[in-house]
């Protein structure tokens, strides 16, 4: 994605989440991502990596966001 491309897609998430936040109709449901440990086990981190290694959990989220595209996370 080149930048112009990151920006829209930002603020079609923000607005996205705004919205369900202002009670009005959004254009789809939000996606909300929260599975640290998850993450973890599918890179083979354990439990105790994830919470201590800032840079481990990082690691083994990145592919998951960029091929979930989460609205939130």
């Amino acid at each position: 994605m080149n930048p112009e491309q990151t920006h829209e897609a930002f603020s079609a998430r923000q607005k996205r989440v705004q919205d369900v936040i202002d009670l009005k109709e959004p254009d789809r449901v939000p996606f909300y991502l929260s599975w640290r440990f998850w993450a973890a086990a599918q890179a083979s981190i354990t439990c105790e990596t994830a919470m201590y290694d800032a840079k481990a959990l990082s690691d083994a989220f990145r592919p998951w966001l960029l091929e979930l595209e989460p609205d939130l996370y």
